[in-house]
């Protein structure tokens, strides 16, 4: 119905013989005077919405532009906590000592007067927990639970997920508390996976957990070569 219309017909409503109740004298001016006022509100909200709308799209622009980014370049990149075959980010296996501490890749020199004198262990920085050197060349880097292998396993996992994830790792033997297997890269270096003790000196199961995880230099035996 065409509203400039709506005083006519109701008062034509008002006037019709067909209604059993009388109209109050006052009923048009009453009914046109509601009407009146609906359109005026109706009016009010189409002016204020675009208004309101306008203010706060500015608002969010501005408190979107004072948010911090977090999807920004983080100052530590994913490859510093991935141990790749080869490393864990700049800190490479086959690395000179010298030039990693310059680096700033590692930290002191663990005192360990068990250790042959071309053996070193040095405190890692980062995820890597120590470093060891063989002639001054590191051949091993050992990493905390924070970092994880390019496949995503990391201390925490289980014997399970490693198995799952690197099949080449498996099956192990009773009564052993560690796995070694090569890198995917085929880098030669290998992954050494060691678990927290099974219960009464028992094969590992699905659920053993893994506690240490590290890399090991092509041909390395580990610390064992190193014990005087």
């Amino acid at each position: 119905m065409n509203r400039d219309h709506l005083e006519d017909r109701l008062q034509a409503l008002l006037d019709s013989s067909g209604l059993d109740l009388p109209a109050r004298s006052d009923a048009t001016g009453v009914v046109v005077g509601r009407v009146r006022r609906a359109k005026r509100r109706r009016l009010a909200v189409k002016t204020a919405v675009p208004a309101v709308l306008t203010v706060i799209a500015i608002g969010v622009g501005i408190g979107m532009s004072t948010l911090p980014d977090h999807h920004a370049t983080p100052a530590v990149t994913a490859a510093d906590n991935v141990l790749t075959g080869t490393g864990l980010g700049k800190l490479r296996i086959g690395m000179n000592i010298t030039a990693a501490k310059k680096a700033g890749l590692v930290g002191a020199k663990i005192d360990n007067s068990n250790l042959a004198s071309f053996c070193g262990q040095y405190s890692g920085v980062g995820e890597a927990i120590q470093v060891s050197t063989d002639r001054g060349i590191i051949v091993e880097i050992e990493v905390d639970a924070f970092a994880t292998t390019p496949a995503g396993i990391h201390i925490g996992d289980t014997y399970g997920d490693l198995i799952r994830t690197y099949p080449e790792s498996g099956p192990v033997v009773a009564h052993t508390d560690g796995v070694q297997f090569s890198a995917p890269d085929g880098s030669g270096n290998r992954y050494e996976v060691t678990f927290l003790d099974p219960a009464d000196n028992g094969p590992l199961t699905a659920a053993s957990p893994i506690n240490g995880l590290a890399l090991r230099a092509a041909g390395e035996s580990g610390v064992e070569k190193c014990l005087l």
